[in-house]
């Protein structure tokens, strides 16, 4: 039998996120990736991550910012939020959020150390 990878064992390729080092649990239903939801049964609202710190394109450069425990912990429950788009960031910034509803609110998390 075929065994099922916990949480704790997903990282890339599986991880939808650029930041390797946090945890992307696979059995977390995600409704902003169902293509099928019509906009009345979409979340009311949408977390995202930015990817100006860690979670940027650059993983190296990435890395070499320092991060808490309670950071990472933070940002990890973050993206296993049922509402996170792992893209949702990137929408905003090329102007395409406007698919996701003008009613949509949006809570931006920022992946740098906070103050």
């Amino acid at each position: 039998t075929a065994k099922t990878a916990t949480a704790a064992e997903i990282r890339w390729p599986h991880s939808l996120i650029m930041d390797k080092t946090l945890t992307w649990d696979p059995h977390v239903h995600r409704p902003w990736l169902d293509d099928g939801l019509s906009p009345d049964e979409r979340p009311p609202a949408m977390l995202v991550l930015t990817n100006l710190g860690y979670n940027q394109w650059n993983r190296t450069k990435g890395l070499k910012i320092a991060r808490s425990v309670r950071e990472t912990e933070l940002l990890e429950g973050v993206i296993n939020h049922p509402w996170f788009h792992p893209g949702g960031w990137r929408a905003i910034r090329s102007g395409g959020y406007g698919s996701f509803g003008a009613d949509t609110r949006y809570y931006v998390f920022f992946d740098l150390p906070g103050c």
